[in-house]
């Protein structure tokens, strides 16, 4: 079941049209979306959402998908949709 899903299962068709190619495209964009992602991580930090700890696990994991991603190890799959649900996922 997908993250945003409340329901049953969609049928295979309709995901495969929903999703088409999108998620090739993230895997292109997942560097500007990690950076996004720390941006976000320091924000939710500096307000008081995360703790320190919380900013450098995250801040970890984020960097380790990065390194993943450069050596061609991080693949976002068509059932994750996109970018974001494949961190998501891996944190």
């Amino acid at each position: 079941m997908k993250l945003w899903q409340t329901g049953s299962e969609l049928h295979p068709l309709v995901e495969s049209f929903t999703v088409g190619t999108d998620y090739l495209y993230d895997q292109k964009l997942l560097p500007y979306d990690l950076i996004a992602s720390h941006a976000h991580a320091q924000g939710l930090a500096k307000i008081g959402i995360l703790n320190e700890e919380e900013l450098e696990t995250l801040e970890k994991g984020l960097n380790e998908i990065q390194t993943l991603w450069e050596r061609g190890d991080f693949k976002i799959k068509p059932s994750q949709e996109d970018g974001h649900t494949a961190i998501e996922q891996y944190l």
